[in-house]
């Protein structure tokens, strides 16, 4: 008996009318999501989501950040780099919200039938060159951004004359790359310039509310509104293709976010909550993610690695989990690319402290360096 009849036989004997499974919208691309979490005990650190056929977003509810982690660390889930299709697998049942596992015992996500397997492709997040990026700023039915697009474009790329933000994801990752990866806000595609309110930034407004609206709902409600804005498809392609996605809201409702935002690894969207969109430190955080690093974490602690910690809120990834690459002072060192000498640009030390964002010490930052052969 497959997962789909199991439900209709609980909802039966519960009295309770039956959902019935909908199709998905092609293969599922999945994606890991990670979270960085402001409440203790009342976050999950990782969490899976598919990618439809038109670039909704779903998540993928059953396993945990732990079977998640351990997922990616023994490389059976490496983020956007295969599919499956929902459609044929009797373990999952899709409700048109979320896609649900019968995670089971007896199934596992290593039992997923893997359609396609994704080797390499274009990255969404270039790691070195320019890097365009779009602002999105998400009103709702009930909510709105308490922040202009003026500040929020400042914020992000130091942009604006009347707000001058010297420490910001551009600046920082300029400093700790030598000028090597340079984000810059990006252009609207032509005819579309009345949409962008400030440098790289536009504003939607979605029709549904952020009270009770899922994660996933709000940024497909937002992306929706922001192609529709702009003309394209987002990330979109060629000339009209942006790097990275950065998209604001309110906050969440009826309960507080236990999250200060959340990124998909080696993917192009991230999503801020409140004011978290305006803090440097959280941006270069997620950018890090779309860049493809995930939390380095120490033993059980997705945020214990206090090595190269650069944040006044919590723990950036210090440590990562591929070779030969160091995410030190928020930014990422590519040793095939940048000396190792780079790493301790005084620019770079100088923009954190300024910012009152510098935890840790030299030393054991030394250490890694010393560790990785850079020294």
């Amino acid at each position: 008996m497959n997962f789909t009849k199991v439900l209709l036989v609980f909802s039966i004997l519960r009295g309770v009318a039956p959902v019935s499974a909908k199709q998905f919208n092609g293969l599922c691309t999945v994606w890991v999501n990670n979270f960085l979490c402001i409440e203790e005990g009342g976050c999950d650190d990782s969490q899976l989501v598919c990618e439809d056929g038109e670039g909704n977003f779903y998540q993928l509810i059953g396993p945990t950040s732990d079977d998640i982690e351990n997922a990616v660390n023994d490389g059976s889930i490496d983020s956007g780099h295969f599919m499956f299709d929902p459609n044929q697998e009797e373990n999952v049942t899709f409700d048109g919200e979320s896609l649900v596992m019968n995670y089971s015992s007896n199934f596992t996500l290593n039992d997923l039938t893997t359609s396609v397997s994704i080797t390499e492709k274009d990255r969404y997040s270039p790691t070195t060159g320019d890097n365009k990026m779009l602002l999105v700023i998400i009103d709702a039915t009930d909510y709105n951004v308490d922040y202009s697009p003026n500040q929020l474009s400042s914020d992000v790329f130091g942009t604006h004359s009347t707000f001058t933000d010297e420490d910001n994801a551009n600046s920082v990752y300029r400093a700790c790359s030598d000028n090597q990866l340079r984000i810059f806000p990006g252009t609207p595609p032509p005819g579309k310039e009345d949409f962008f309110l400030a440098r790289g930034t536009i504003r939607v407004k979605i029709d549904i509310p952020l009270n009770g609206s899922s994660d996933y709902a709000i940024m497909n409600a937002a992306r929706l509104k922001a192609q529709e804005q702009l003309g394209i498809s987002l990330p979109g392609t060629g000339a009209d293709q942006y790097d990275n996605i950065y998209y604001a809201k309110k906050g969440c409702y009826p309960n507080a976010c236990a999250y200060a935002a959340y990124a998909g690894i080696g993917s192009y969207y991230s999503m801020y909550q409140g004011g978290y969109i305006t803090y440097s430190g959280v941006q270069v955080h997620e950018h890090g993610h779309n860049l493809g690093l995930y939390h380095s974490g120490e033993g059980t602690l997705a945020y214990g690695d206090h090595s190269c910690s650069v944040s006044s809120l919590y723990i950036y990834f210090c440590t990562i989990k591929f070779s030969d690459v160091l995410f030190i002072f928020g930014a990422l060192i590519y040793r095939w690319e940048i000396p190792c000498i780079e790493m301790m640009q005084v620019k770079c030390v100088s923009i954190l402290q300024r910012a009152g964002r510098l935890v840790g010490t030299l030393i054991p930052m030394l250490s890694i360096m010393k560790a990785r052969n850079c020294m």
